[in-house]
Order: C-alpha cells, then sequence, then structure tokens
C-alpha cells in the first residue's frame, strides 16, 4: 500500500461509523445540549442512509478496483453521509467559529474523495450521502428548538409510547427490506436500537442525564468520554460478534441506556 493509499485510508476512518460514534459518546457526556442533537441526527442519518441502500440495491463499483474490504450495496455512501452529518452539524452549531466550519468542510470533502479513491464508491454516491448528511445536520439546526418544546408536553407514558412505535417501525421498515442484504439491515438496527434506548431513558429518567453538570476542560472531556466508552464497551463487543438481531438490538438497545443513566450517575458521583 502506497503512501497516499495509508493517507486516504486514515481520512475515511474520520466518515467511518465506528470513529464517529465514539465521538458522539464523548460529546453526549460532556455538552448536553449539542451531545444528544448530534447524536439523534447521526444515528438518524445512518439508519436512512441504509435503508436507502436496501431500497435501491444499487452495487459498488467493480470489486478489482477496492483497495480496502468494503460490505453492503454501493449507493448512497454511508461515510459520506456520516461525515456530512456530523461534521456539517458541528460546524453549523459552532457557526460563530469559522474555522471550524472551514475545517468540517474539508474534513467531509476528503472522506468522499477518500471513499473514491480507495475504489469502493462512485461520485454519485458521494454526493447522494452528502446531500442526506447536510439535510439533516440542517434540519436538526432548523427545527431541534421546536421539536423539544413541542415533546415538553407530553408525559412519560405518551414519550414512551411513541419511542417504541418509532422502533418497531423503524426495525419493519429494515427488515422489509433486507432481502439478503444483512450488512445494511444491522447497521439498521444498531442505529435504531440505540436511539429507542436514548428515548425511552430520557423519558423514563431525564434528570439523571440533564442533572449532570455540562463538562469544562479537555481533560473533563477526556474522562467523560473514557467512562462511556468503558461502560458501554461490553455490550458493544457483544453487539459486534453477536449473529442474531435480536440479540444485537438488546446490546444496543442497552448502550443507549447505559449513556443516558448509567454513565451520567457516575460523572456525577465521581464530579468529574
Amino acid at each position: 500500500m502506497s503512501p497516499l493509499d495509508m493517507f486516504f485510508v486514515a481520512v475515511s476512518i474520520l466518515g467511518s461509523e465506528v470513529f464517529v460514534l465514539v465521538a458522539l459518546v464523548f460529546a453526549f457526556l460532556y455538552n448536553k445540549r449539542f451531545g444528544l442533537r448530534a447524536t439523534i441526527t447521526t444515528l438518524a442519518t445512518i439508519y436512512v442512509t441504509c435503508l436507502l441502500k436496501m431500497a435501491l440495491k444499487m452495487p459498488r463499483p467493480d470489486p478489482s478496483t477496492w483497495k480496502v474490504p468494503a460490505g453492503g450495496y454501493g449507493m448512497p455512501s454511508a461515510h459520506a453521509s456520516i461525515s456530512a452529518s456530523f461534521w456539517g452539524y458541528l460546524a453549523l452549531y459552532n457557526s460563530d467559529r469559522p474555522q471550524l466550519g472551514i475545517a468540517s468542510a474539508v474534513i467531509t470533502f476528503l472522506v468522499g474523495l477518500s471513499r473514491v479513491y480507495l475504489g469502493v464508491h462512485s461520485w454519485a454516491d458521494v454526493i447522494v450521502g452528502w446531500i442526506i448528511g447536510l439535510v439533516f445536520a440542517l434540519a436538526a439546526c432548523m427545527w431541534a428548538d421546536d421539536i423539544e418544546m413541542m415533546l415538553e408536553d407530553y408525559g412519560m407514558p405518551a414519550k414512551i409510547a411513541f419511542s417504541l412505535a418509532l422502533y418497531i417501525l423503524m426495525l419493519a421498515l429494515a427488515k422489509a427490506l433486507e432481502e439478503g442484504d444483512t450488512y445494511d439491515f444491522l447497521a439498521c438496527v444498531k442505529v435504531s436500537s440505540t436511539l429507542f434506548g436514548l428515548l425511552v431513558m430520557l423519558s423514563l429518567a431525564p434528570n439523571i442525564y440533564w442533572g449532570m453538570p455540562d463538562g469544562e476542560g479537555m481533560s473533563s472531556l477526556i474522562i467523560r468520554g473514557l467512562v462511556g466508552m468503558g461502560l458501554s464497551l461490553p455490550l458493544f463487543i457483544i453487539g459486534r460478534m453477536a449473529e442474531k438481531w435480536p440479540v444485537i438490538a438488546l446490546a444496543f438497545i442497552l448502550i443507549g441506556e447505559i449513556l443516558v443513566f448509567v454513565a451520567p450517575a457516575v460523572i456525577r458521583k465521581l464530579k468529574i
């Protein structure tokens, strides 16, 4: 592998599902408002991207051109949509810091370019992925406040019922479109289950998460993120290794609940 190959492999990681989900754990436990919105936005982006992959069933480029392994269908590029959603929302949320916006745009572009260079996506796959991610990032910036205010009018039973209905719908849509595409189906299971775990625990015990003070400084960001990773890592490993999708679903539901309930409780107890 040439130095240029290694560079684009490294750049591609910045838009990978694992990297961004790890980054979201740190953000989720450091800055509640940004972290929660970025997490929900990115999870929704991944779900819709994988759902479209299963619906469109458009193949990737010829495998003989691949420089790295890849799974699932090609259109749209998940790396492109995830990077546009995560880095795009980060830039929009911090609109008073133009240097962050420039850095986010460069990263998003390079991630998309890396997928074409590595041979696993066409430019069409990448561009559609960028559009999906940016739509979700913009929607979060425009409507997050209104949605949160609307949800405040509903009690705990209604919120739990809504979360359950949404989860069942997300699983049903993914299952209906699976047709042998286990790779993208399981991605839908993971993100929808995590989202369900987050929403249910936010409905059952909102004071645990919202009562956690926001972090201050780099050391707080790192320590809180490591706490969240340490608590959720065993379940993440189980979810990655399991073969039955209900087991995977349960593992990721518990991850969502740990991030909303257990990790904030530990952080508050240790005052970190």
